[in-house]
């Protein structure tokens, strides 16, 4: 990554200095960084790589859960294949699919990671000192009873439930984040909410519609769906997991 960015970064500084910076990651990143690191490749390769992470292997990650999701629940296959032959923006059966699928199983055990830049006083009176760190403990918050009443047991269809129908607009859709009873914050919240997340949306929508229109998958023979991989604050699926896959066969 160095290497690609060493051509790329002096380059921008120039643009930079010249008032002719395209607005976009790298410029924004370089303008950023204190002074004395804005020819440190090392800072900007990092920075690179997190947004790769985010852009790519997020996507990779929820969609390989959503797959294991679909195997360990096939009666759920027919119905979202019957709706994906309708209309893209009428998927809410997938929609709710999805949602429930990033609730069971989050990206991490976090989110929402900050650093107290000066003294906050929550309302409650709870005090966070510059200087400090905090997260927002994601899945127990998506795995609370008092919030969730059945918080174990995966139903594909429970926002689909909570959205009736076309009148509450796009609360409780994957997209959505909020605080509330029934919300997920997998996106973070507020301003700084991942901007990403409407193509995530149809990018992932357009991968399983595909799959599902094309293809029959399965779990191999007597395997339930496959545990998660848990590393520090992460959670991952099971990659070199097999399941059993062959291509649809048309019938008139």
């Amino acid at each position: 990554m160095e290497k690609i960015l060493a051509s790329i970064v002096p380059e921008r500084l120039r643009l930079i200095a010249e008032a002719k910076a395209p607005s976009n990651l790298t410029t924004w990143h370089i303008n950023s960084v204190p002074a004395e690191k804005k020819n440190d490749l090392t800072v900007h390769a990092h920075t690179q790589l997190v947004v790769s992470t985010a852009a790519i292997h997020n996507t990779t990650m929820l969609t390989t859960h959503i797959i294991f999701d679909l195997l360990a629940r096939p009666e759920y296959i027919g119905p979202i294949r019957d709706e994906i032959t309708e209309v893209m923006p009428k998927l809410r059966k997938l929609d709710s699919f999805m949602k429930e699928s990033q609730r069971i199983h989050p990206l991490g055990l976090l989110t929402f990671e900050r650093k107290v830049m000066q003294d906050i006083t929550l309302h409650d009176g709870t005090v966070l000192p510059k200087g400090c760190y905090f997260a927002v403990p994601a899945y127990f918050m998506a795995m609370d009873p008092e919030r969730w009443g059945n918080p174990g047991e995966f139903d594909g269809n429970r926002f689909l439930k909570l959205r009736g129908d076309n009148s509450v607009g796009g609360k409780y859709t994957f997209i959505k984040t909020g605080i509330g009873q029934h919300d997920l914050i997998a996106f973070g919240h507020g301003p700084h909410a991942c901007p990403g997340r409407f193509f995530l949306n149809n990018e992932i929508k357009v991968i399983l519609s595909y799959l599902l229109l094309n293809y029959e998958m399965k779990l191999l023979d007597g395997e339930g769906r496959p545990a998660n991989l848990v590393s520090a604050d992460g959670i991952g699926p099971a990659y070199s997991k097999k399941i059993l896959i062959r291509r649809r066969k048309y019938t008139a």
